[in-house]
């Protein structure tokens, strides 16, 4: 399973096994929980995801599907049940070995952090030459930039552009509407006395319609300056002060698709060190406009002059600040209360020096929160530019009425950021000790059992057991320390006679009774 900004790409292999499968059928949602699909009645295709739900049917032997128009750091569940026949005789297999999976779209649309073999040429590893091709063509370079808390630091190698000649591009999903955001590391060495740029965007194919670039000028008094154009050959605007060879910069382009005609915006912001949580409010260049592209869909780098010597790094785009340039993105951050438990569970779709996460919670009562308390941890992955998932029970409640919940991230060196605050209502938490009876009722032969259990300092004890008419011992359905909450057990009477039966519920020192019918 791969995904991207608006997009999820499943594949399974097709387990043939005794009997092969005429067809899936793969539902999806964004709550994670689906009703089984029923035999003889097939599903339509539903491919319109508007409502956060869908479903599709794939034929044997493809293998692959890819559900599109997804909403970006939204989490979508899948489930897929293999089925044969078709019609009023169509059969699914619905066992607990379906299988499934989740993913969360990022707003990354591409992130190149040149992890490839050092000296290997660009066109060896997903990059199209589109002019002088061959000449001089670009390699990867033995070693990467680092950039403290830049998500892609440290990670692979880089790219160098060293003298006059070849050209090359990378695609990502096109993007026709709203605000594009490219950021990479850049470290100049040397640069002509002729300006010229070395950067830029373009469309899927490219063409020739280059926007967003990027200018290297040579400063003549030791340092060099950034310019920028929206689509001139010419830089449009220029930095005033200079900046130094052989010193690493964070970049972020940023390219606002603006209704009309050549009134699409380019802006660069220039950072020399960290990363800023929010979009800063003024560009270090820019806005500046010039002729539109239809659309956005690659990146590029241009050699030009002998003299004009740099590298490239950690190239990422998205349609979101906060996913450009930041270290550790969250994508989701979510509780439920189950079993007397709260269940915290998060995403991130990339890491960068990620030590963990400090799970962090306070109580509310009576309107009044208290003091935020470290309840966990849980460790990170480092660095990771692939989605990665969390989870977090907190399992000894406070007697309160609501709780919210917060992650402290931190960072190797210490440096740390809070998410959102999610707040969680303990309603659910019962207020007394009770038992219900059982449903249905008569029962053939098998029934369910509820039963709730108080908040306390302590874990309750439980017991739950079946006594039959003359008191004895038949099943023992619960015999364990459970904390405060709603519980739901089942009870199969395949083995016994009808007849007349008790259930008996213990915990805390007390004990209550009910009876249930078993006919057969």
């Amino acid at each position: 399973m791969s995904n991207g900004a608006t997009q999820v790409d499943l594949t399974w292999t097709d387990n043939d096994g005794a009997q092969a499968a005429d067809g899936f059928l793969i539902l999806v949602n964004t709550t994670g929980t689906f009703a089984d699909p029923v035999d003889g009645t097939p599903q339509a295709d539903d491919t319109d995801l508007s409502d956060n739900e869908g479903q599709v049917n794939v034929a044997h032997g493809v293998e692959t599907y890819s559900f599109t128009g997804l909403t970006p750091e939204t989490q979508y569940f899948f489930k897929i049940y293999p089925y044969s026949n078709s019609g009023v005789a169509i059969d699914y297999k619905t066992d607990e070995t379906v299988p499934s999976a989740n993913a969360t779209p990022t707003n990354l649309l591409l992130v190149e952090n040149f992890d490839y073999v050092a000296s290997t040429l660009l066109t060896d590893n997903g990059w199209t030459a589109h002019s002088a091709s061959g000449t001089n063509p670009i390699e990867v370079n033995n070693g990467g930039l680092t950039y403290a808390d830049y998500p892609s630091s440290g990670i692979g190698n880089a790219a160098t552009l060293q003298t006059s000649g070849e050209a090359v591009h990378r695609t990502f999903p096109v993007t026709n509407s709203g605000v594009v955001y490219v950021s990479f590391l850049v470290n100049v060495s040397s640069t002509w006395t002729t300006s010229d740029y070395v950067f830029n965007l373009g469309n899927d194919p490219i063409g020739i319609g280059y926007r967003a670039r990027l200018f290297l000028i040579n400063g003549g008094t030791g340092d060099f300056e950034f310019g920028l154009s929206q689509s001139a050959a010419t830089a449009d605007v220029s930095t005033n002060n200079g900046y130094s060879y052989s010193t690493t910069y964070l970049l972020v382009l940023k390219y606002e698709i603006i209704d009309g005609s050549s009134n699409d915006e380019v802006s660069l912001f220039i950072f020399d060190s960290g990363v800023p949580i929010a979009e800063p409010v003024t560009p270090t260049l820019g806005p500046v406009t010039g002729t539109d592209l239809s659309a956005l869909g690659s990146v590029a780098l241009r050699q030009t002059y002998a003299n004009t010597q740099l590298i490239i790094d950690g190239i990422r785009v998205a349609t979101s600040w906060a996913q450009a340039p930041l270290p550790v993105e969250l994508t989701s951050f979510t509780a439920n209360v189950f079993d007397g438990k709260v269940n915290l569970r998060w995403a991130t779709a990339t890491e960068v020096d990620n030590y963990g996460f400090e799970i962090q919670r306070s109580a509310f009562s009576n309107q009044r929160a208290a003091n935020w308390e470290n309840i966990g941890f849980v460790e990170g992955h480092g660095n990771s530019n692939s989605p990665k998932n969390y989870e977090f029970t907190d399992s000894e409640l406070p007697n309160c009425d609501a709780v919210s919940y917060r992650l402290k991230q931190i960072d190797i060196d210490g440096a740390y950021e809070y998410s959102n605050e999610i707040e969680v209502p303990l309603e659910n938490i019962p207020a007394k000790f009770e038992l219900s009876q059982n449903y249905p009722n008569p029962f053939n032969p098998v029934t369910k059992i509820q039963f709730a259990l108080p908040q306390s300092e302590i874990q309750h004890s439980v017991s739950l057991r079946v006594y039959d008419i003359i008191g004895r011992e038949v099943a023992v359905l619960v015999n364990e320390s459970k904390e405060a909450g709603i519980y739901e057990v089942e009870f199969d009477a395949t083995k016994l006679s009808s007849g007349l039966y008790f259930y008996s519920l213990s915990a805390a020192g007390k004990t209550i009774t009910k009876k249930m019918m078993l006919l057969r």
